[in-house]
């Protein structure tokens, strides 16, 4: 399949995916309220927190290996897939009490366990979805991920309208993993198998060890600000902290789902083509810059009155806090072609080295919480964190990149767009204007903030052209 024709699919797939799990999310925040919401965070923050340690990127492994197709290779990882999720489940089990401790709710120490079966059940996901993303075909990834969201919105909805408790959210989450197994076993040509090979195991390792060390640096980038939250201000602040990632990260964890994995494929499919490789980095790097860019604006201008409108009057103290999150969640999008190139030429401890300042910043916002700081603070200590990574980023991409033009290239454009971000906190710092009973800022640093995203749009050559030529091909077909 086509970069073009994979996009379209991975995009609607993701879009259908993503707008169901934000149905449900608000949903559970408009049933069980501002401080239930909040406890229902911490099982986000504990099972993300454990799956991170034991993250190994096996499916990236299988697109970029030669033989990643093959039913040996394919039977090994599925077993190590199994072994894993065994091993999430198992520190859940062992790790609930002192989590519960940590985030302030002993008492919920029973309801972490139950967590455990999450990931055990996705330990039975087929990984034939993964070899068909070889091919840039997403249509079965696509067709699990939305059914689990429905079995589980179909299934449990109807208690949690008489049961409104922050444990339904474990029968949501339990019965969206099993819809996914099951669809994906139904869904797959030959049974799940399990197999070994040393020299397979190896390679797997060799890949993924750095990625191993990075996913707690990538816990910490997502889910940092409100694992501090949690441990030292009220569960009511973590449930309007967490309405407002809710809206602003469902964007940004789309164009993070979509482009990810898009371009990794597609880098790794002209990693050896020479020029190929600097035009596919070019439109990767001009694409998710200014796809995090328009979205970090958009956030920034519609975002408080969306978050009111959408989850109620109760979450209005969020709103407030919504333009600093969505920057927050657009930074870590601009290292992604970073990471999709390093990846791609077999190189994982670049992506690791890079995420280091991110992580100290945890350190130092964490600091800052208990010396009296804010969640603002909090947040802006995790944006200035993520902006030195991606300068770190950046100067790592400049010891391997396949040339001098590709590196001023890049350098350009991160400057432009470090400017449209700018200006989206500028849009969050303006004074706040009314848009009839809603918060919105003022109309003339909206169009200063649009202004500038035009200019990264004019400046991004290579995603003009792309743009322009399906536009053209599409205006020809009509003829």
């Amino acid at each position: 399949m086509g970069l073009l024709k994979g996009a379209v699919q991975l995009s609607s797939l993701v879009a259908i995916g993503a707008i169901l799990r934000f149905g449900r999310n608000v949903l559970i925040a408009r049933l069980l309220g501002v401080e239930e919401y909040g406890i229902v965070s911490t099982y986000f923050i504990v099972l993300a927190f454990v799956e991170s340690m034991t993250a190994l990127s096996l499916g990236q492994f299988l697109i970029r290996d030669p033989e990643g197709d093959k039913p040996r290779v394919l039977a090994v990882v599925q077993f190590l897939i199994f072994v894993r999720s065994c091993a999430v489940a198992l520190l859940i089990l062992i790790g609930a009490g002192p989590m519960s401790e940590f985030l302030g709710h002993p008492e919920l120490v029973n309801a972490y366990r139950l967590l455990a079966l999450a990931p055990f059940i996705g330990g039975f996901i087929h990984v034939e979805r993964i070899r068909k993303e070889r091919g840039l075909d997403y249509a079965m990834t696509g067709k699990i991920e939305c059914g689990g969201v429905v079995a589980s919105l179909l299934l449990v909805t109807p208690f949690a309208l008489f049961f409104a408790d922050h444990r339904i959210f474990l029968a949501y989450l339990i019965v969206d993993v099993a819809g996914k197994a099951a669809i994906s076993l139904w869904l797959a040509p030959e049974r799940l198998r399990f197999s070994w090979d040393r020299g397979v195991a190896l390679r797997v390792l060799s890949f993924s060890w750095p990625l191993l060390l990075t996913s707690p640096v990538v816990f910490a980038t997502m889910q940092g600000d409100r694992l501090i939250v949690a441990n030292r201000f009220t569960a009511a602040d973590l449930g309007l902290l967490s309405a407002a990632v809710t809206l602003a990260g469902t964007p940004v964890h789309m164009l993070r789902r979509i482009l990810g994995p898009l371009f990794y494929s597609a880098i790794s499919r002209v990693r050896n083509l020479g020029g190929a490789m600097g035009e596919m980095l070019d439109f990767a790097f001009q694409a998710q810059a200014f796809a995090g860019a328009a979205a970090a604006i958009v956030i920034a201008v519609v975002g408080p009155a969306a978050l009111i409108i959408v989850f109620g009057e109760p979450f209005r103290p969020a709103a407030g806090l919504i333009g600093i999150v969505g920057v927050g969640a657009v930074l870590p999008l601009l290292r992604g072609g970073f990471t999709s190139f390093a990846m791609s030429a077999g190189r994982t401890v670049e992506p690791l080295l890079s995420s280091i300042p991110r992580l100290l910043a945890v350190a130092v916002a964490f600091y800052v919480a208990a010396g009296g700081g804010g969640i603002e603070a909090v947040l802006l200590v995790g944006i200035a964190g993520e902006f030195a990574s991606v300068l770190l980023a950046m100067a790592l991409f400049a010891r391997i990149a396949p040339g001098p033009e590709v590196r001023r290239s890049v350098a350009r454009l991160f400057v432009l767009t470090f400017a449209v971000l700018g200006a989206a906190l500028a849009l969050h710092w303006a004074p706040p204007a009314a848009l009839g009973p809603f918060p919105a800022p003022p109309l003339e640093a909206t169009l200063g903030a649009t202004a500038a995203l035009a200019i990264l749009f004019a400046a991004s050559g290579a995603l003009r052209a792309r743009i322009l030529a399906v536009i053209r091909k599409r205006l020809l077909r009509r003829r």
